[in-house]
């Protein structure tokens, strides 16, 4: 083995070991909270030794930071925000509010956004990012579905970010009240289907200006 596979080597064992700790950070923190979970719990989830896990995470507050940033990042990989320059009104509508209700009632989103909410007002930089990579971002690329219908012809009441806020609160608000405060259960494809039909039909009568023909 040259020197240059070897570093390869080495490399990507450390990777692998530093993915195998995320992974027993993740279920500990998400199954006890934060301020319960235990980093000798961490260690004989994931082997090794107290020393290895430092060495990749030098606190626990580190580590809590590594683990929710990883799980952000996953989350968003499965999120498939459509191209908004190839589809109408109703369609993107509909592909968004699926995907947004499938990823914002999860158990692994609903369960990191306990932990980061009850961690806020301790570690405001991980509510922040949570913010920006969940809400902002759907807001963001709602609101520039918006401007494009917008430029397409198709006649929206109020403003493009005031419209995505509308839609975006019709969709959520009484899923993510029963997830995050009741522990309600993850809704179902025929719920999913249903409120979404529910939150797009309600959009296009009261955003979209023109005949009934011309909002189908």
């Amino acid at each position: 083995m040259n020197s240059e596979t070897g570093s390869y080597a080495s490399v990507r064992k450390s990777t692998q070991k530093r993915d195998v700790i995320l992974a027993a950070a993740r279920s500990v923190f998400l199954d006890v909270g934060y301020k319960a979970a235990s980093i000798n719990e961490i260690v004989k989830l994931a082997g090794g030794s107290k020393s290895t896990l430092y060495g990749y995470f030098p606190t626990k507050e580190a580590l809590f930071e590594a683990v929710a940033i990883s799980t952000m990042s996953e989350l968003e990989t499965i999120s498939h925000l459509p191209d908004n320059q190839s589809l109408d009104m109703r369609e993107g509508l509909i592909l968004f509010a699926r995907n947004l209700l499938k990823l914002a009632t999860s158990d692994k989103n609903i369960d990191l956004a306990r932990i980061v909410i009850a961690e806020a007002k301790r570690a405001p930089e991980l509510g922040e990012i949570f913010y920006r990579r969940g809400p902002v971002r759907a807001s963001r690329w709602l609101t520039g579905f918006m401007a494009d219908q917008r430029a397409k012809g198709i006649k929206i009441k109020g403003g493009d970010r005031e419209a995505a806020d509308w839609f975006m609160s019709k969709l959520l608000h009484r899923w993510i009240f029963e997830r995050l405060c009741v522990n309600g259960p993850v809704p179902d494809a025929f719920e999913i289907e249903n409120d979404v039909r529910m939150a797009v039909d309600g959009f296009m009568e009261c955003h979209v200006c023109g005949s009934a023909e011309e909002r189908l």
